[in-house]
């Protein structure tokens, strides 16, 4: 397997999606070569995606899905549907979603 198709199943099993989805997503962002059947036979180790136009391109979307979930932590996202979590994306990058996790420590007990 290629460089870069390692990562991709790498980032792909932190956000703890499949390859059904992965393609989804990247059918959303116009990413070509990344259809189910491509990916199976990339994570497969039997034919490696077109690293220009398929393989960089998701391993950085990945990526920046992996940034903005690190964002919410300690939350978790649910990105369990490739449209919603296309919008997330694009609002979180765009700064129309800000994320600010705070925690205040514990009073002497009059709180």
């Amino acid at each position: 397997m290629g460089v870069y198709e390692n990562m991709i199943q790498n980032k792909a099993d932190k956000l703890d999606w499949s390859t059904v989805f992965v393609s989804t997503v990247a059918s959303k962002f116009g990413i070509p070569g990344a259809s189910e059947a491509s990916l199976s036979k990339a994570f497969n180790r039997t034919k490696e995606l077109p690293t220009a136009q398929t393989a960089l391109p998701l391993d950085q979307l990945l990526g920046r899905f992996i940034k903005m979930c690190e964002a919410f932590e300690p939350f978790a996202l649910r990105l369990d549907d490739p449209g919603k979590a296309k919008q997330l994306l694009e609002d979180f990058e765009s700064g129309v979603l800000a994320v600010s996790v705070a925690q205040k420590e514990k009073g002497n007990g009059t709180d």
